[in-house]
């Protein structure tokens, strides 16, 4: 789950959560501050398989 703190602090107002798009460079979805899911994660989260390792030690770097 996504905790709404930090970069992620703007998403918690619907309005800006909404503008929300989907970076084909990244393959990921993003928002105008430069906020963006992981997305290893979220394929991990979707198809309701466990993240890989690597995703993992992404995160903590």
């Amino acid at each position: 789950m996504v905790e709404f703190s930090g970069v992620f602090e703007p998403l918690r107002e619907p309005a800006f959560f909404a503008k929300a798009s989907v970076n084909a460079e990244l393959g990921t979805v993003c928002w105008p501050n430069n906020a963006d899911l992981d997305s290893d994660v979220l394929f991990a989260k979707v198809a309701g398989v466990q993240v890989p390792e690597y995703a993992s030690e992404k995160r903590r770097a």
